[in-house]
């Protein structure tokens, strides 16, 4: 834990995936990671002055800090992450908001990279699931059990098959890696592509390769390895590499990008939420961008099926939601992204 604190502190985090995935053991008994809960929770036992409090005092109160922190905090290790790591905002909430960003991000690069290391490692017991009392701090759930940044981010990462793309850090090669926790070999195409920012819905992809893959069962391999010469052009803050795949298992996609996020040079993507159908209990959201979107959040006070996802230009995708117990009337619902 103080290792890392001082990894915050001390870097700019420009290697902050080869950070995170080097969390490597041959079992690790506990991984947690921090992050905010949904501003909509926060209102439940925050009052508004205190969230637009620029000190932030009030959530760093419901921050419960480790002991061995004296000079720091780890409420102060979050914001910090929230300043590496996404874009300058204007607002407080977005600045909240973000810091519940970071919390999916760091929990999927962790996760993914257990499972890219099955068998060397046996495996992660993730700490902790949900809170037992109103606070901001290291859990999943928030206590009124509406899922955190992180939920969705460890959902990402275990789903029974996914794709995950790697960068070596020695040769500096892009791998494409197939995670199968099936119990029957996943066989399938994939195909990696390079995404310019500014890209629309009509332009191609500035390169691509398909490639075939057969995954044992429980077991991951990097499926198509790609020379860093071949991408290296296309390796800046301008572009994001995508891998897709699919087969009998369905489909996944895996979003790469060198360096920080906070770096990415974002077009205006005109996220939004195209269609909601409402039903008993809950629903359905069309959302859609003419642009690639980064960190597209939906806030309201349900559980939705995906969020702080990214859409590529023009694409559409549907996010059921549902109510938890004690909701009944309708909620409005927002739609947030960086861009």
């Amino acid at each position: 834990m103080l290792e890392m604190i001082e990894y915050l502190r001390t870097h700019d985090m420009d290697d902050y995936r080869d950070y995170f995935s080097s969390f490597i053991s041959r079992f690790c008994p506990e991984f947690p990671m921090f992050g905010t809960p949904e501003i909509h929770s926060m209102r439940r036992f925050m009052s508004e002055e205190q969230l637009q409090d620029p000190t932030f005092k009030m959530i760093e109160y419901h921050t419960k800090n480790h002991p061995g922190l004296t000079d720091f905090s780890l409420f102060k290790a979050l914001e910090l992450l929230g300043e590496k790591l996404t874009p300058s905002t204007d607002t407080l909430v977005e600045r909240i908001r973000r810091m519940s960003f970071v919390q999916r991000e760091l929990t999927q690069i962790v996760v993914e990279s257990y499972r890219r290391n099955r068998f060397y490692t046996g495996g992660l017991l993730f700490w902790m699931y949900n809170d037992c009392w109103p606070a901001s701090g290291w859990s999943l759930v928030d206590y009124y059990g509406y899922p955190k940044g992180g939920y969705y981010g460890i959902k990402a990462a275990s789903k029974p098959v996914i794709a995950s793309v790697e960068r070596d850090r020695t040769n500096g090669s892009i791998l494409c890696w197939v995670c199968n926790e099936r119990l029957e070999q996943s066989n399938g195409i994939g195909r990696l592509f390079v995404l310019s920012l500014d890209a629309e819905a009509t332009d191609k992809a500035m390169w691509s390769s398909e490639f075939e893959f057969a995954v044992a069962p429980g077991s991951s391999a990097a499926a198509a390895t790609f020379d860093d010469a071949e991408l290296r052009s296309f390796l800046d803050n301008r572009h994001v590499l995508v891998m897709e795949i699919e087969g009998t298992f369905g489909t996944d996609r895996s979003v790469w990008f060198t360096g920080r996020p906070a770096e990415l040079q974002l077009a205006p993507s005109e996220a939004r939420i195209a269609k909601r159908t409402d039903a008993e209990g809950g629903g359905t959201l069309i959302v859609t961008a003419n642009r690639y979107a980064h960190s597209v959040m939906l806030h309201g006070e349900y559980v939705f099926s995906d969020n702080y996802f990214e859409l590529l230009p023009g694409e559409s995708k549907t996010v059921p939601y549902y109510s938890i117990a004690g909701a009944q009337e309708k909620r409005e619902i927002e739609l947030h992204a960086w861009n």
